[in-house]
């Protein structure tokens, strides 16, 4: 399938209504090629909390989002890039999520990239940090495949009252930007 015309953009307060159920989807639906439904409860993100992050975000963080060229209110996925207070020169990235209606149509690399670059030139960060749950193999396999390192370094899981497996910790992988 060709790769899809997207637009990057950084997310608005009137993509909530679309953004809200298309992260929700893609982490917690059994759609998606790559997802958590069966090993996290509950919402991925609440709307309060998107909203949030949008409209007041924390500084030195940004969500994109995908759209449509023609349609920006069309919209295809996301991605959140955040400094990390505690290391100078790396960047988080997270939230990220495709509608799996366009998943394998290259929205997810070019996602990626976008947000690796927004990294680089606008934040001046050097890495790029992800925090993958351990046992996604299909997921980490796929992000070593466009450059990131598994660091051997694994962190508990951030809200184990969500988790439905015991002891869930996340593998912490890395991308050199420079």
């Amino acid at each position: 399938m060709p790769p899809l015309e997207i637009h990057v953009r950084p997310a608005l307060p009137t993509d909530l209504s679309t953004l809200h159920p298309l992260i929700n989807t893609s982490y917690r639906s059994s759609q998606c090629w790559t997802n958590e439904h069966s090993l996290v409860k509950d919402e991925r993100i609440p709307l309060s909390a998107l909203s949030t992050l949008i409209t007041t975000p924390p500084p030195n963080s940004t969500i994109l989002v995908a759209s449509s060229p023609s349609d920006h209110s069309t919209i295809y996925g996301c991605i959140q890039i955040s400094e990390i207070p505690t290391h100078n020169n790396e960047a988080d990235i997270g939230l990220f999520a495709v509608s799996p209606s366009v998943q394998s149509q290259g929205v997810g690399k070019r996602l990626l990239q976008a947000a690796c670059d927004y990294a680089r030139d606008e934040l001046g960060k050097k890495v790029a940090v992800l925090h993958v749950i351990s046992v996604r193999r299909e997921l980490l396999d796929w992000y070593c495949r466009f450059g990131f390192t598994e660091t051997g370094e694994r962190e508990q899981f951030v809200w184990p009252e969500l988790a439905l497996i015991p002891d869930m910790q996340f593998s912490v992988l890395k991308k050199d930007l420079v």
